[in-house]
This record gives structure tokens, C-alpha cells and sequence, in this order.
């Protein structure tokens, strides 16, 4: 995974990573990094959510943050100050990756729809099983 880092990290398009990249560090992993993105180790490894935790560092994390892990700023963070699946069903989830602005657009919205060659219905599925693993239960207001 490549991670901009940086007081212009926000700033770099898709199609300037190329002939702006100085130089490659290598990083922990995210869950070292960040241990509150992590499952826990008695959740068996069929469950989904499993799968969802790869898909997300790799997929989401580069904009989102989550229970306030992560150094993204892009998109809102997916767990406060309440955990997006308390809020959004799973219809209303995959709704929302595969086309953010059918279902609500402001001027500062950044994020593009992941169609399912990108990710599939599976792979929604499991990102929102892993939201849920992680949702810290706060009550809605």
C-alpha cells in the first residue's frame, strides 16, 4: 500500500502520484501502527470480517479513518463519532461505494464509486461485517 504522508499529501491527484513520488519508507503495518483497527484474535478467520479488515486498509484507509486510527483526512472517519453501520444499512452501504453522490453530494465531497470490477458485492459485504466488528456501540443522538 502506498500512503502519502504530509502537509500536502491531501493535494496529490491520482495522476500526479507518478512523477511526484521523491521516495518509498517502509512503514509498519496498520495494525501494528494502529492496534484499534485490529480484530480481535478470537474472531474466527472464516468470518468475513476478516477479509473486510484487508480490504479496508488497502481500499478505504487512504481516505478514511476509523475510531480515530489512521492519518487520513479525505473522507469523514467511519467510526466517530459514530460507527457508519449504525446508520447505514447494508443496501444503503453498498449504495454508497458504488456511487457516493446518488445518495448525497456537497461541494467538498471527494469520493468516486467503486465499481464491481474494483470491488465486489462480497467485498462490500465484508468491509461493512468489519465496520461492525469494530463499531464501539455509541449511542445515536
Amino acid at each position: 500500500m502506498l500512503v502519502w504522508v504530509g502537509a500536502n499529501a491531501g493535494r496529490i491527484g491520482q495522476e500526479q502520484w507518478v512523477d511526484r513520488l521523491v521516495s518509498i519508507q517502509g512503514e509498519t503495518s496498520a495494525i501494528a501502527r494502529w492496534p484499534g483497527l485490529g480484530l480481535p484474535a478470537t474472531l474466527p478467520r472464516s468470518d468475513p470480517a476478516w477479509q473486510g479488515q484487508t480490504l479496508f486498509l488497502s481500499d478505504c484507509m487512504p481516505c478514511h479513518r476509523l475510531n480515530g486510527n489512521g492519518t487520513a483526512d479525505k473522507g469523514p472517519d467511519l467510526g466517530l463519532p459514530v460507527n457508519a453501520v449504525r446508520y447505514l444499512t447494508p443496501a444503503g452501504f453498498h449504495a454508497l461505494v458504488r456511487n457516493p453522490r446518488a445518495l448525497r453530494h456537497w461541494s467538498a465531497a471527494r469520493m468516486e464509486g467503486f465499481p464491481p470490477a474494483a470491488l465486489s458485492d462480497a467485498d462490500i459485504d465484508a468491509i461493512h461485517a468489519y465496520l461492525a466488528r469494530l463499531d464501539k456501540g455509541t449511542p445515536l443522538r
